[in-house]
């Protein structure tokens, strides 16, 4: 669906020609959605982008900036599939659950989540920032906050605490020669004294990802950040290639 998005938008006039080849160039060299590169390249804005969707594929654009999103709907689908897909569930009728995604396109995905659920699957527009961020607050939110697990019965029985004591005890015991009956014996002065941190180097811990992926998101950051042109990268994984 990417070149038939860049070509719908072209045909539209609201990308040029050179644009919709570097992003082409773009997405070759680093992977990912024509969409999600054109926003990040700024040839086109989100908007804008979710207007032209709108009405390429007859669905409303809406705004989640002012809705609340019921947390039993997170059943539906896994916090995971979500934000790897960007599926956002909005609400329920019947047999079927609409969702929210800045891409509308990605039919595989779609068809997966209904085959999944069980249910239909209605698809609304809204921007990928937005999409992102409500995706964040859903899951991650004080709304995902799981029950606290009950205490186990008898557990406060298990562990009683010594009674502090106080300096006037203190000096009584000293003078009586030890610990009176229901009293704790005085815990040594070192108990009281806060531990040493570790000087111990700390242990490394290995980062499971690919090198494939790590060399894409490192591109993917040094073009946004400017650090080099999208025709620098390519003349140089033309030299390495």
């Amino acid at each position: 669906m990417s070149d038939k998005l860049g070509d719908m938008l072209l045909q539209a006039g609201l990308i040029s020609k050179g644009q919709l080849s570097s992003a082409l160039e773009y997405q070759k060299a680093i992977g990912g959605k024509l969409g999600v590169i054109l926003t990040k390249l700024n040839f086109i804005k989100e908007d804008r982008l979710a207007d032209f969707l709108s009405q390429q594929q007859k669905i409303p654009v809406i705004h989640l900036r002012d809705r609340r999103i019921d947390p039993s709907l997170m059943k539906f689908i896994p916090r995971e599939f979500a934000e790897k897909h960007e599926l956002l569930p909005l609400s329920r009728d019947g047999d079927t659950l609409t969702v929210v995604t800045p891409d509308p396109t990605d039919y595989p995905v779609i068809d997966e989540l209904a085959f999944t659920t069980g249910l239909k699957i209605q698809t609304v527009l809204a921007t990928r920032t937005e999409v992102a961020k409500a995706l964040h607050a859903f899951y991650h939110g004080p709304a995902a906050e799981r029950p606290k697990a009950a205490p186990v019965p008898g557990a406060e029985d298990a562990a009683v605490p010594t009674p502090a004591v106080g300096p006037a005890s203190a000096q009584k015991r000293g003078r009586a020669g030890g610990a009176g009956p229901g009293h704790a014996p005085s815990a040594p002065a070192a108990a009281f004294l806060p531990s040493k941190p570790s000087t111990g180097p700390l242990e490394e811990k290995p980062i499971d990802i690919s090198t494939d992926k790590l060399v894409r998101a490192l591109a993917g950051v040094l073009l946004e950040k400017k650090v080099i042109t999208l025709e620098e990268l390519m003349e140089r994984v033309g030299r390495e290639g």
